[in-house]
C-alpha cells in the first residue's frame, strides 16, 4: 500500500507555497511587459511552452514562506506504537541507504532521526540533503531540508593556465525561476527538480511499506 504524500508546511499559520510552473509563467509575464525586445521574449515564451509540453508536468518544489525548499510529509501507522516504528525506520535506513547507527544521530526518547544523504545524479554532480524522521506511536513525520547542489569539477587548462580541482555547491533555490536562466540550462534543471521529487517520494513510500509490512517478517 502507498502512502498519500502530503506535503505539510508545519509553520503556524503558514500558507503552503511552492515553485510551480504557474509562478515560472508570471516570471516570463513580467520580463515580456518591462522588455524593450517584446519579440524576442515572445519567442522565449515559445520555446517554454514547448520545452514542458515535451518534459511533461512541471516538478513542483514546496517552498517555506521563507524560500527554502522544504519536505515535510506524514505517514501513519494505525496499530504500530512509537518504538516498533522506531527500530524498523532504523532497518530501513541501514538495507536501503546503507546508513547505519554509528552515521546517524538516532534518540529512541524523543522519536529523532537525522542524517545526510546524497543523491547522485551524474558521475561529477549529486545533489545533498539532511533528513530528519520524528517518531510517535502511530506517526512518522519525514523532512527533507537543506537542500544543495554539489559539483566536482576536474582540474583543466584555461588557456596556458592550470585551473585546479574543485568543489562547487550552491542552494537549490540559486536554480529557480527555471525561465531566467539560460536556455541551454533548463532542461538540466527540471531533470533535477524532478529526479529529486521522485528520490524523495520513492524513499517515503519504500519506508512506509517496510514499516507496514512489519508483521509479515517477523519470525
Amino acid at each position: 500500500m502507498k502512502i498519500k504524500l502530503l506535503f505539510l508546511f508545519l509553520l503556524c499559520s503558514a500558507a503552503v507555497l511552492g515553485q510551480t510552473s504557474k509562478l515560472e509563467q508570471e516570471v516570463l509575464i513580467k520580463e515580456y511587459e518591462q522588455s524593450k525586445r517584446q519579440e524576442k521574449i515572445a519567442s522565449k515564451m515559445q520555446d517554454w511552452a514547448s520545452k514542458l509540453d515535451r518534459f511533461g508536468a512541471y516538478p513542483d518544489l514546496p517552498i517555506t514562506p521563507e524560500g527554502d525548499v522544504y519536505y515535510s510529509l506524514l505517514g501513519e501507522f494505525p496499530a504500530i506504537k512509537k518504538a516498533d516504528i522506531f527500530d524498523r525506520a532504523l532497518e530501513w535506513m541501514a538495507i536501503h541507504n546503507e546508513l547505519y547507527p554509528n552515521s546517524i544521530y538516532q534518540n529512541p526518547g524523543n522519536g529523532k532521526i537525522i542524517f545526510h544523504y546524497s543523491l547522485p545524479l551524474s558521475n561529477l554532480t549529486s545533489l545533498n540533503y539532511t533528513c530528519i524522521i520524528t517518531i510517535k506511536d502511530y506517526k512518522l513525520l519525514f523532512e527533507v531540508l537543506d537542500i544543495s547542489f554539489q559539483e566536482f569539477v576536474p582540474g583543466h587548462y584555461a588557456g596556458e593556465e592550470w585551473i585546479a580541482d574543485r568543489t562547487v555547491t550552491k542552494k537549490i533555490t540559486e536554480f529557480y525561476p527555471i525561465t531566467m536562466k539560460d536556455e541551454s540550462e533548463w532542461s538540466k534543471t527540471l531533470n533535477m527538480f524532478k529526479a529529486f521529487n521522485d528520490h524523495v517520494s520513492e524513499n517515503m513510500n519504500s519506508l512506509y511499506d517496510y514499516i507496514s509490512n512489519a508483521n509479515a517478517t517477523d519470525f
